[in-house]
């Protein structure tokens, strides 16, 4: 007897995934870690030869990429014109938000 079974096919999700919740951080070995758990180590932050001090703003970039892509989300839907127009309460929260992504990006250097 033959046995007709259907085969689910996954679908594709149209959204697009989002990124790992938690503290991004560089530790001081230059690995990263999201809510103190290493999940980049060291080594994989350049090639043979690449100075601490590379593999250290390569860290530093990572962990800060979350509030990077926070901050701009935020000037995207400022610049957009999404909603309301903005007050300075907005823009002072958009301001500090750049401001500490770049600094968490640059160890404190600005833009």
């Amino acid at each position: 007897m033959k046995v007709d079974q259907k085969r689910s096919v996954p679908q594709r999700s149209t959204e697009a995934p989002g990124h790992t919740g938690g503290i991004w951080s560089s530790e001081y070995d230059g690995s990263v870690a999201i809510a103190g758990v290493i999940c980049i180590p060291r080594n994989c932050l350049g090639q043979d030869g690449t100075s601490r001090e590379e593999r250290m703003a390569n860290s530093r970039l990572i962990a800060a990429a979350p509030e990077l892509l926070d901050a701009c989300k935020k000037a995207h839907h400022w610049m957009m014109g999404g909603g309301e127009m903005p007050d300075r309460a907005f823009e002072a929260d958009l301001c500090r938000s750049l401001t500490q992504a770049i600094a968490k990006a640059t160890n404190g250097g600005g833009a």
